[in-house]
């Protein structure tokens, strides 16, 4: 969620406008919640099939479990920067936009190889 809100703050710093947040009503921020809800759950049940059907559910409940790390650990290390986006100057936060992209870059290019080793292990 930390990298969503993330790229929010970007796109807000570079005056994209993406969604109208002081008129929108209770039932668009619920509709919102529940539509990330869905997708979390979407992922995790199209996880846990491929996994059923592949016969190797060992291998994706770690690749499970790395995930999970991976979003926590992406909330802990973008929250200072989600913090300070919106109180720095507007001349340094694009600096510090482009810094978390590329601490984006790197935990996913982590993920990767992290899940790439999992499963050469495992065959």
């Amino acid at each position: 969620m930390s990298d969503r809100l993330f790229i929010y703050l970007s796109l807000k710093t570079f005056r994209n406008e993406v969604f109208d947040w002081v008129n929108a009503t209770l039932l668009i921020y619920f509709q919102i919640l529940l539509g990330l809800a869905g997708l979390y759950a979407y992922l995790y049940v199209m996880i846990r099939l491929t996994g059923f059907f592949s016969l190797s559910l060992e291998v994706i409940s770690e690749f499970s479990h790395f995930t999970i790390l991976f979003f926590h650990n992406t909330g802990v290390y973008l929250f200072p920067i989600n913090a300070l986006i919106p109180y720095i100057y507007k001349e340094i936060a694009p600096w510090l936009i482009y810094t978390g992209f590329s601490l984006l870059a790197g935990l996913y290019f982590f993920l990767m190889v992290k899940v790439l080793f999992l499963f050469m292990k495992r065959t």
